[in-house]
């Protein structure tokens, strides 16, 4: 649930949104929303997810693309929900890889440190 609402946040905070993770969150794939975002976006997502799974992935990509949108998107090799560590699925390789990358977004991309 985070992750989408990351995103819905991202697209209903305007200009006043500097960038929105979605990590393994039910992306938004209506081109039509996403032309009206103005974060930087990174996405976060388990090949393996049975729920928002790589097709779903790919249609964001497109979808994002059509909207003349960019994401920096990341998929490992794990379920659902693979960076909390009561899930019994937790991968943690992909977690620690997965937190790098989102600080250095919060670094580099968004100048928050």
């Amino acid at each position: 649930m985070g992750g989408s609402w990351s995103q819905q946040a991202a697209l209903r905070g305007g200009k006043l949104i500097k960038g929105s993770v979605i990590y393994y969150g039910m992306p938004e794939t209506d081109s039509v929303k996403l032309s009206k975002l103005n974060a930087k976006v990174l996405g976060i997502f388990g090949n393996k997810d049975k729920w928002i799974t790589p097709k779903i992935v790919a249609d964001y990509k497109e979808a994002m693309k059509k909207a003349g949108k960019r994401a920096t998107i990341y998929s490992y090799d794990a379920d659902h929900g693979f960076a909390n560590p009561s899930n019994p699925n937790h991968n943690t390789e992909a977690t620690n890889e997965a937190h790098r990358h989102m600080i250095f977004f919060f670094k580099r991309e968004l100048e928050l440190f």
